[in-house]
């Protein structure tokens, strides 16, 4: 039985418990923004960046908040059936530029004591190009950039409503203006033209047939199937309304019953997305015009705490609720096949994988050749920045970042993919035997949805509901104050209206955080697909990533280097998006990045080189306040005498830097192998090749330390310990290489006892990180 049969049977929307407890939530978001409202409205600075001070644990956790969307969860779960877990190396990837801005790029964040990261461009640039580079990122990070963002986020929260609140009381006056701005602008679409035209004249009202036919939760499919040319006897009967028809086909003689039906659900659902999105995104930006940054800062603190509840629960109770995992997985192998569902669950692609329509082998290799040093902000900057640059100081803005980078990739991520896992097998992903319906990307983000609908009751259901509108207002909240932040201090202050009063400023700032919500908004009504706008939005960022690099620790790179970096991206991903297709050239991401990144990053290089450098006086007003160090430095250095560069490029943040890197990989692939368990691996997932290469560099590790210890006098017995344990540790690897000796290490090699080993070497390395953040070490 197809996934909406399933979904169909079991659906029902929020009771009065859970509406009690959405209220309970949407009040305490207001009375936060207007606790701080007096506090945001001292100045700009405190509008903007909580006027400094704010400890690494609040930080940190805004940054995950803000990152965890509505939109997260339904793409992720999408994508274990259309791409396969492996797809998440999308994100996996980028673990190493994280952690090399704690190490490398947060304390220097830090000392420039700015309010926005646009604002940078005048410390590190000087002249004309500065103001035009000021101006243009201004422009293009605040609408264009940040709407999208928005727009991809509000287009999820719809997803979710859609699902969810299908059926809402009428509210007279509201719902007459809904009803103009549903049907006079893009949001409908894909409305067919034939029920535009009868609504338009008069002829027509969804809500009656709506009501008459009992669509309820149909909607979604009622519209797809009519895209794909269904038949309609068929559909009909599979959603239980044949009886219902002959209504329709009297009333609207000589138009298909078929599109007045799927036209009216669609138009009803459509009014009911903007009724509670407007009504959300009303809240969200309330709190956040009134008290600026601070609203957002502490609404974001507990927000997260909210969704992750939410998220992890119901990862449990999907998994409960299929008989475990091992069963679950044992399911998912019965509906897709042995080796499809191995590649579905396995955390790289397998040499199948591409043929089977999931993620491809090359793509991974370019994720982790490229991808991560050359997409996106990978200085830090962003809202990273501005959380970064209202730290107490360097050392927090450091571990709010750590924080970020630990609860980013280790703890969300699984909770959302089991929920895929579950909704795989509870709504199969199939094509449908009865109807013909073929489920594309878009119906397989539903999933999550779908399987919170079926599991949750009452109250519980209410929870989940708040902890998707708490990662909705969170995003959302951050984008337009970080955009408003953009308008007003990057463009309208140092280039409209100079020297007016702090209040002026805090007003127009508002102002903005108006205008950029309105067009952000707007921008939803155009995005199908979440997941696809995501890969969009990264290839317009492929390759500025380098230019973020270069550009604090290489003197040459100039406001040019940026500017032409950013346009010639725009235009590649412009010209491939739309006239590529039409001379049969299609580059789907990551592949596009082969290319993307030559073009932008070596026209870019090019430009710096033909134009002329930053102005000396200025390279070293910007090494004496933010002493990057470094040999691309050098010539700056030598110009500044008196300045001992405290840079963060040392060989214990070297070390720190790998050792995160370690951590966090050990944390995200040990929960991963530990929850997945050895259903679909009946044999070790380490060979007996690997394992024995493996000990065998652990030995001559050990071996390497013990023999230095040895010739110590007080570290002998350590050195004692260090080279027996090689030498057992050689033994083991030749034994198992030469005799393929059947030890004890092939059931610690299984998948789930893996997981054990690296959450353990996890914890360890964890450790010796968290000492290189004591305060003593990180004064020295």
């Amino acid at each position: 039985m197809h996934e909406v049969k399933l979904f169909l049977e079991n659906w029902r929307g929020p009771g009065s418990t859970d509406w009690i407890i959405i209220a309970i939530y949407i009040i305490f978001s207001i009375s936060v923004g207007i606790y701080f409202t007096k506090r945001a409205r001292k100045s700009t600075r405190d509008y903007f960046i909580s006027g400094g001070g704010i400890p690494w644990w609040i930080l940190g956790t805004s940054m995950v908040a803000t990152t965890f969307a509505a939109d997260t969860p339904l793409a992720l779960s999408g994508w274990v059936v259309t791409q396969g877990i492996s797809k998440n190396w999308f994100w996996w990837c980028q673990v190493p530029i994280t952690m090399a801005g704690v190490f490398f790029f947060a304390r220097l964040w830090r000392r420039t004591n700015i309010i926005t990261d646009m604002e940078f461009v005048y410390v590190r640039y000087s002249g004309g190009s500065a103001n035009v580079l000021r101006g243009f990122k201004a422009f293009w990070l605040a609408l264009p950039y940040g709407c999208l963002v928005m727009g991809w986020v509000n287009k999820a929260m719809s997803k979710i409503i859609a699902l969810t609140f299908p059926k809402l009381p009428a509210i007279p006056i509201v719902d007459d203006i809904l009803k103009w701005i549903y049907i006079k602008t893009p949001v409908s679409s894909g409305l067919p033209e034939k029920v535009r035209e009868l609504v338009l004249a008069g002829k027509l009202n969804p809500f009656e047939i709506y009501e008459k036919l009992d669509l309820v939760g149909k909607t979604r499919f009622l519209s797809e199937a009519l895209k794909q040319g269904l038949d309609p006897q068929k559909v009909f009967s599979y959603v239980g309304i044949s009886d219902k028809v002959d209504m329709v086909q009297q009333q609207f003689t000589g138009t298909d019953p078929f599109t007045v039906i799927a036209g009216s659900a669609q138009y009803v659902s459509g009014i009911n997305e903007l009724k509670i999105l407007f009504f959300l995104f009303a809240v969200t930006i309330l709190y956040t015009t009134i008290s600026g940054l601070w609203g957002v800062l502490i609404t974001d603190f507990f927000q997260f705490f909210i969704a992750m509840a939410g998220c992890i629960y119901l990862a449990y109770l999907g998994v409960h609720h299929l008989g475990g995992m091992e069963t679950l997985l044992h399911k998912m192998s019965e509906y897709y096949s042995d080796q499809k569902a191995l590649a579905m669950i396995n955390i790289t692609p397998i040499k199948e994988s591409g043929g089977l329509g999931l993620m491809p082998f090359r793509h991974l290799i370019i994720y982790l050749l490229v991808a991560w040093w050359a997409v996106g902000f990978t200085d830090g900057g962003s809202y990273f920045a501005q959380r970064m640059l209202s730290a107490k100081n360097e050392r927090h803005a450091a571990l709010g970042y750590l924080w970020y980078g630990v609860a980013h990739y280790t703890l969300r991520m699984w909770p959302w993919l089991v929920v895929g896992i579950v909704a795989a097998v509870m709504f199969p992903h199939l094509p449908d035997k009865v109807t013909g319906f073929v489920p594309n990307a878009e119906w397989a983000e539903d999933g999550y949805i779908k399987v919170m609908i079926k599991l949750l009751s009452p109250g519980l259901l209410g929870l989940l509901l708040v902890s998707f509108f708490a990662a909705y207002m969170s995003t959302i909240s951050t984008q337009v104050n970080l955009g408003a932040s953009y308008l007003v201090n990057d463009l309208y202050r140092p280039f409209i209206a100079k020297n007016r009063s702090e209040k002026h400023y805090v007003r127009v700032s508002m102002l903005a955080t108006l205008l950029i919500a309105l067009v952000g908004i707007t921008v939803s009504l155009y995005i199908s697909s979440i997941a696809s706008a995501w890969l969009f939005l990264a290839a317009l960022n492929s390759g500025i990533g380098i230019i973020y690099l270069l550009r604090w620790y290489w003197w040459r790179i100039n406001a040019w280097s940026e500017i032409t970096c950013i346009s010639a991206l725009i235009y590649f991903v412009f010209l491939v998006q739309y006239f590529g297709p039409k001379i049969g050239l299609e580059l789907p991401y990551p592949e596009n990045l082969l290319l993307s990144i030559p073009f932008a990053v070596g026209l870019a290089l090019t430009v710096t080189a033909v134009t002329q450098p930053v102005d000396k006086e200025k390279l070293i007003e910007f090494y004496r306040r933010v002493q990057p160090g470094g040999p691309g430095w050098k010539p700056i250095a030598e110009l500044c005498p008196d300045i001992k560069a405290r840079t963060p490029l040392t060989w214990s943040n070297l070390k720190a830097f790998v050792l995160a890197v370690a951590t966090i990989y050990c944390f995200l692939f040990g929960f991963g192998k530990a929850i997945l368990g050895n259903a679909l691996y009946p044999t070790p997932v380490i060979g007996n090749t690997t394992f024995s290469i493996i000990f065998i560099i652990i030995a001559g590790y050990l071996l390497y330390r013990g023999i230095r210890n040895l010739k110590i006098a007080e570290n002998s017995a350590r050195g004692s310990i260090q080279v027996i344990a090689a030498l057992v540790l050689l033994f083991v690897a030749l034994m198992k290489l030469i005799y393929k000796a059947n030890f004890i290490a092939d059931f610690s090699l299984y998948n789930r006892t893996y997981g054990f080993i690296l959450i353990i070497v996890g914890l360890f390395l964890g450790y010796l990180v968290a000492l290189t953040f004591s305060e003593k070490k990180w004064q020295a």
